[in-house]
């Protein structure tokens, strides 16, 4: 029963607790809440406003950056291809004979990135050496290989290449006239190659 009555005196004082604040304390109370939902309103379009100008300028510079290293990469493969392509008269017989000695260089493609040369050197007709030769292009540039040691192709300019060793030894091809060639190594070894 007293549980009742307590429920009841609660109902009843319940109407007294319940206050009712004056008319300019609402009026006040308004006034801040429209102040600063006006402020929040006008900040949020500007702070997003200048997040999206950032990011677009981010990703301006970023695909700027990716496509100009794109782009270097891929002239520069270019141009170790146009490099090889170049190196192409080589294909074929050539000879340096000179008196009783007979120098022969047999250059053939096998592959579309690849050059082989053989070198035989013959006094008499009598076979003294022979040498093998490879013209590789290796993307960005080519590599001539002699002896197991590797020449990088570093200058072309008027139908010369030099290529250029790790050490600073050097060998260079120069395309003369029509059907000729020399190859020429830093030793002041000198072959003038006539097409056979």
């Amino acid at each position: 029963m007293e549980e009742k009555d307590l429920f009841d005196l609660f109902r009843e004082e319940s109407k007294n607790l319940v206050e009712h604040p004056q008319a300019e304390t609402w009026h006040r109370l308004e006034k801040r809440l429209v102040s600063s939902r006006k402020k929040r309103q006008q900040r949020k379009p500007v702070s997003t406003h200048w997040l999206v100008v950032a990011a677009t300028i981010l990703l301006i510079i970023i695909v700027g950056v990716v496509s100009w290293v794109v782009t270097r990469e891929h002239e520069a493969i270019l141009r170790g291809q146009k490099q090889f392509a170049e190196l192409q008269f080589l294909q074929g017989k050539w000879s340096a004979s000179e008196g009783k000695m007979s120098d022969e260089l047999i250059f053939d493609a096998k592959d579309s990135t690849l050059l082989r040369g053989i070198k035989t050197l013959t006094f008499k007709e009598i076979l003294v050496k022979k040498d093998t030769l490879w013209i590789q292009n290796k993307g960005k540039q080519s590599v001539f290989i002699y002896k197991n040691q590797h020449f990088t192709l570093k200058k072309v300019d008027n139908q010369t290449f030099v290529f250029l060793a790790s050490e600073g030894s050097t060998i260079r091809l120069r395309k003369s006239m029509e059907g000729r060639f020399t190859l020429s190594f830093d030793e002041g070894v000198i072959f003038v190659y006539k097409k056979m």
